[in-house]
C-alpha cells in the first residue's frame, strides 16, 4: 500500500466564553471541522507536569504504586520489580504526568522525571549520555557521543541527544546541557520544601504542547483571533518551532475582519457534531449515520436514506459505504471518540468489497494522532475497531451554546 498522507490542515485558536481563561483549538480542512480542544485552567494533573506526590501504597501484586499528586484520583505509578523495595508508604517523590486523568482513572505517572530543550532530553534514572537511533549516520553518532562526554553529570540522570540534535554545534548543545542540569537541581531543591501536589515544573503549556502534537509540514496556517494570544504564542514558537511560527498570523477582531472563528462557523459545527443523527451531503445526499456513546463501546449506524436496487446494487452500496467512511473518520476525530468502536455499514456479500472499504477508513483515519486498530468485519457483519483514549470526548467538553456564542462574537 502506498504511503498514507496527512492532509493539509488550518489551526484557528479562539476564546470560546466572554472570559478569556480558556483557550479553542479548532483544526480544519477546507473549512470543515476535523478536531477541537479546550484549553483552560484546571486543577487535574496534565501530561508534561512534573508535581511532588505522596506514595500512599505500594501493590506488590501489580508492580505499582498509588500516589497523592493533590488531584480528585490517586496517580497510578509503574515499577519494576527490582525497584519495588526502594518505594514505601509516606515516601515523598517528584513525578511526572504521562496519561491525564480519565473517567474513574487516575492520571499515570512516572518517577523518572525528563526536561528537555530543542536537541537534548536530561532523564532521572539514567546514568549515561545517548543518541536517539533515528540518527543512523555513524560519523554523526560518534560525533554526538564525543560531545556527550562533555556535558555535566547530574547525580543519578542522564542525557540523549535528539533526533534534532543532528549538525547542531557542540556550544549550543553543551549550553543546553548545562541550563537542563541547572533546571533539573533547582526542581529538586523545591520538592523539598513544596506541599504534596506542587506542579514543580511543567515541559510545555498544554496550548503549545496541543499545537506542535500535529505534524507541522502540511500545515496550512495558524490563525489567532485574539492579538494577546497571538504575541504569546508567537514568542513561544520562534523558540521550538521557526516553521510554525512564520505560518502564524494576528486575526485580532478588533482589526475590523469578522471574527475568524465565525467565518468558519465553528460554533455551528460544534453544534452540529453533538446530534446523534449527522445527516451526509454531496453524492451522499439522504444518507445519514447515527452515532451512539455508551460507557461499553461506541456505536455508529451507516443509513442510506434509501433503496438501493438495481444490477450494481452491490457496487453501489460498496461505493456509498467507501464515501462514509470518509465522513465516519471526521466524526471519530471530532467527537474524540475512543476505545471499542462498532460500525454497522450497509450489508455487503462480497468479501473484496469490505476489504475495499476498510483501505477507505484506513486512508481517511491517515490523519489522526490517536493510535487506531482495524480489526475488520464481525460475524454480525459490523466493523471492528479501536482507538487510543486521550483527552475528553466532544459531549463531555464544556461547549460554548450558540446562544453565548454569538455574545462572545458581537
Amino acid at each position: 500500500m502506498a504511503a498514507l498522507t496527512f492532509p493539509e490542515y488550518t489551526l484557528i485558536l479562539y476564546h470560546p466564553y466572554a472570559h478569556e481563561d480558556t483557550v479553542a483549538i479548532a483544526r480544519l480542512q477546507e473549512g470543515s471541522l476535523l478536531e477541537y480542544r479546550l484549553i483552560g485552567p484546571s486543577s487535574e494533573p496534565l501530561p508534561g507536569e512534573i508535581r511532588l506526590g505522596r506514595i500512599l501504597k505500594v501493590q506488590k501484586a501489580l508492580s505499582a504504586a498509588f500516589v497523592d499528586i493533590g488531584s480528585s484520583k490517586h496517580a497510578f505509578l509503574p515499577l519494576n520489580a527490582d525497584e519495588l523495595p526502594a518505594f514505601r508508604s509516606g515516601m515523598e517523590l517528584p513525578v511526572e504526568v504521562q496519561k491525564a486523568t480519565y473517567e474513574n482513572k487516575g492520571a499515570s505517572v512516572t518517577h523518572r522525571i525528563s526536561f528537555r530543550t530543542d536537541h537534548v532530553v536530561l532523564s532521572r534514572g539514567e546514568t549515561r549520555t545517548g543518541v536517539s537511533k533515528k540518527i543512523e549516520d555513524p560519523g554523526e553518532r560518534s560525533r554526538l557521543k564525543d560531545i556527550g562526554k562533555s556535558f555535566p553529570s547530574p547525580e543519578d540522570a542522564g542525557y540523549v541527544l535528539r533526533t534534532e540534535s543532528a549538525d547542531i554545534s557542540r556550544e549550543q548543545l553543551l549550553s543546553e546541557a548545562v541550563s537542563l542540569r541547572k533546571l533539573y537541581k533547582e526542581t529538586l531543591s523545591k520538592a523539598l520544601y513544596s506541599p504534596v501536589g506542587t506542579v514543580l515544573y511543567t515541559n510545555d503549556s498544554p496550548l503549545l504542547s496541543a499545537i506542535l502534537e500535529w505534524p507541522a509540514e502540511p500545515l496550512k496556517e495558524i490563525l489567532a483571533e485574539d492579538r494577546d494570544l497571538y504575541s504569546e504564542l508567537l514568542t513561544s514558537l520562534e523558540t521550538v518551532s521557526p516553521q510554525r511560527a512564520a505560518l502564524l498570523q494576528d486575526r485580532s477582531s478588533d482589526k475590523g475582519d469578522f471574527p475568524i472563528s465565525s467565518v468558519y462557523r465553528i460554533p455551528s459545527q460544534l453544534e452540529e457534531a453533538l446530534h446523534r443523527r449527522v445527516n451526509l451531503s454531496g453524492p451522499l445526499s439522504g444518507g445519514y449515520l447515527f452515532i451512539e456513546e455508551t460507557a461499553a463501546c461506541c456505536v455508529i449506524d451507516v443509513n442510506t436514506g434509501k433503496e438501493l436496487s438495481g444490477e450494481d446494487k452491490e457496487e453501489s452500496v460498496t461505493a456509498f459505504n467507501c464515501l462514509c467512511a470518509k465522513e465516519i473518520a471526521r466524526q471519530i476525530c471530532l467527537r474524540n471518540l475512543s476505545g471499542v468502536i462498532l460500525i454497522d455499514f450497509v450489508d455487503m456479500n462480497k468479501q473484496e468489497d469490505r476489504l475495499a472499504v476498510i483501505r477507505s477508513l484506513v486512508e481517511a483515519l491517515a490523519g489522526d494522532q490517536r493510535k487506531s486498530t482495524i480489526y475488520g468485519f464481525t460475524a454480525t457483519n459490523m466493523l471492528e475497531m479501536t482507538r487510543a483514549r486521550k483527552g475528553k470526548t466532544l459531549s463531555s467538553m464544556m461547549i460554548p451554546s450558540k446562544k453565548q456564542s454569538d455574545c462572545d462574537l458581537s
